[in-house]
């Protein structure tokens, strides 16, 4: 038999080349360079007209979330140098070699001037309830209410545009962590206040439906005197605060104690060492340490006591809770000087 498995295997490498000999009659397939790049359907996009660049035609938009769009228009589309700040409403194709939108339509939007583009009316959603819209309104800011199934107001608040400069819309991204609602229907209401006499302007309602009944409940720290921290400012005590089930509840801890205390617990001798204005860029937890970034008002907050006070405040509120160990707490990316005893 040995003398036989040379010729064997000699065969099987012949029959094995063969299967692999590529057929004379075919030839490789090469690329249509000339086929038209594919797109995409665009259909419902807004945007805020950031630039506009009238040789080639082309004009950049702002979108809700901050991203930026770029469209192709046409000598059909009066797009003009004084439509910057306005509000489009654009449809058309999205060449995805360039990215760039080629539109169908252009619908300019000049009211109202108060615009939510999500969630959308009868949505379903959960805690924290994300809106997303635009806004053209005085000094940038307007307000936020939420009303329960009876009309009755259990949540209220202001907010801020990303306005480029004054009389132009700005988008804005609104975080709201609504109360626990039995019922789960709910109306969310922005609109802005009169500068001249506070009134209500450009109303705008959106009905919808909370997920779930459930409750989160967790504590905010405030100083107190009539507890001794007249005596030690580093004391804090803790209130508690009960709000629609949510996974994010270190943020909603914060954004809780940067609203301060209920009327009531004013009247128990709690308060606040944080000044108004104050807002939280962000929150993360890297291993056990939790990164509290927070924009305060533009000027120093005096004495060594408050300091104390807040440092206190912010640490203890989220120390409560069993992943965090240590706290960093930042101003606008970098570590706050007028926080610092």
């Amino acid at each position: 038999m040995k003398r036989f498995l040379p010729t064997i295997l000699a065969v099987i490498l012949v029959i094995g080349a063969s299967c692999f000999v590529y057929p004379r009659s075919e030839t490789p397939a090469v690329p249509n360079l000339t086929a038209p790049a594919p797109s995409t359907i665009v259909e419902d996009l807004f945007g805020v007209i950031d630039q506009i660049n009238a040789a080639d035609r082309i004009m950049r938009i702002l979108l809700p979330d901050g991203g930026l769009e770029e469209v192709i228009f046409t000598d059909q589309h009066s797009i003009v140098a004084s439509d910057l700040g306005l509000l489009a409403h654009v449809s058309g194709e999205r060449e995805l070699s360039t990215r760039q939108i080629k539109a169908d339509a252009i619908q300019l939007i000049g009211s109202p001037n108060l615009f939510i583009t999500s969630p959308e009316p009868g949505a379903v959603v959960t805690s924290p309830i994300i809106v997303f819209g635009f806004g053209r309104v005085f000094e940038q800011t307007f307000l936020w209410r939420l009303k329960d199934s009876s009309g009755a107001v259990v949540g209220h608040g202001y907010a801020m545009t990303s306005a480029r400069d004054l009389g132009q819309f700005g988008p804005f991204r609104l975080e709201i962590f609504p109360p626990v609602l039995p019922d789960k229907s709910f109306t969310l209401e922005i609109f802005a206040a009169s500068p001249r006499d506070g009134s209500e302007q450009d109303l705008v309602s959106v009905p919808l439906h909370l997920l779930s009944a459930e409750a989160t409940t967790f504590n905010i720290f405030l100083s107190n005197p009539n507890q001794g921290s007249a005596h030690d400012c580093s004391l804090v005590y803790p209130v508690t605060r009960t709000i629609a089930k949510t996974s994010a509840v270190g943020r909603a801890a914060l954004l809780e104690l940067l609203v301060g205390p209920t009327p009531e617990e004013k009247s128990q001798g709690y308060q606040t060492q944080i000044p108004v204005g104050t807002r939280l860029n962000s929150l993360s937890i890297t291993s056990d340490t939790a990164i509290a970034d927070f924009f305060f008002p533009p000027y120093n907050i005096a004495g060594s006591c408050r300091v104390m006070a807040i440092n206190e405040a912010i640490n203890q509120t989220l120390l409560q809770f069993s992943t965090v160990n240590n706290v960093d707490i930042l101003e606008n990316g970098g570590y706050p000087v007028s926080l610092e005893p």
